[in-house]
């Protein structure tokens, strides 16, 4: 098996840690217009039907989803592009409750 993946390998220490490192990470990428460096960690992709932010490098998306595991703010659920069935405040808590308990997720230790 060969797996071909585009982009930089990243150790810690190498992913931007400023607004003006990040701006140096990330590609935009349109039917129109490529901005960036075609290696750059964010790909961020503009189209038509959908719009993405893909990882580039060793990795793939996994080097930028940074392991976050938050709950929505409830207001996200009250628009009408969700399903009535979604829009109850605290639906989906039992479902948040199990990926929680499933993943155990935590703080990450402060760096010093």
């Amino acid at each position: 098996m060969c797996l071909l993946e585009r982009g930089e390998e990243k150790q810690p220490g190498d992913y931007p840690n400023s607004v003006s490192t990040l701006l140096a990470e990330v590609q935009f990428d349109s039917p129109i217009v490529h901005a960036g460096s075609k290696t750059a960690l964010l790909d961020v992709r503009y189209n038509k039907d959908i719009n993405v932010v893909v990882g580039c490098g060793l990795g793939g998306t996994s080097l930028i989803n940074a392991g976050i595991a938050l709950r929505p703010d409830p207001n996200v659920f009250t628009a009408d592009a969700w399903p009535t069935e979604l829009r109850a405040r605290g639906e989906l808590d039992r479902f948040f409750a199990s990926a929680e308990d499933m993943l155990k997720p935590s703080l990450a230790p402060s760096a010093s």
